[in-house]
């Protein structure tokens, strides 16, 4: 709560309707933030994987640190349950942080694997600290204005006055 304005800063409300990854999905795509695909529908799902995309099944919309998510190849059986949920993985060639006040871009932090870890493909795939995945300030590639743009895009979208977004730059559009 802010006493100056007499308004709360990222009202807990707010806040609430981010956790659920699908439901803050849903919302980021009708005001136009750039998302990947995601689906409830299994048979979406598995035209998507016979087209060969790579597809992460997901048990939980509110999972932490790649909590939930099965990653399945083409080929593979997509596992089905009435809470699964299901998104189109993204081939990325950067991850960052990119933490967001006001409107305006204050921190940038790429995604890269720890020196000496040791990673499975799904480790390559799905990058998270237990995954060996670190954020970094240093020696990073800056991200493009456009990026910033759609992380700034995504917390008006959601109502908040700060946080930081997990956005990742795809190998097809840079």
């Amino acid at each position: 709560y802010d006493d100056k304005t007499q308004s709360w800063v990222n009202h807990f409300m707010k806040i609430r309707r981010t956790v659920n990854k699908l439901d803050a999905f849903h919302r980021l795509k009708l005001t136009g933030v750039s998302i990947p695909r995601i689906t409830a529908d299994l048979v979406e799902a598995m035209k998507w994987q016979e087209k060969g995309t790579i597809i992460l099944a997901r048990t939980t919309a509110t999972g932490y640190d790649g909590e939930g998510i099965k990653v399945v190849r083409p080929g593979e059986t997509l596992p089905s349950s009435p809470s699964m949920w299901y998104s189109a993985y993204v081939p990325k060639i950067l991850e960052y942080r990119i933490s967001v006040v006001n409107g305006g871009v204050v921190d940038v932090q790429q995604k890269k694997v720890k020196d000496g870890f040791t990673q499975d493909k799904d480790q390559k795939l799905i990058r998270t600290s237990s995954g060996g995945w670190v954020l970094c300030r240093e020696n990073i590639m800056s991200p493009s204005s456009h990026t910033k743009l759609n992380c700034t895009a995504a917390l008006n979208s959601l109502g908040l006055h700060f946080g930081g977004v997990d956005v990742v730059v795809d190998k097809e559009t840079g």
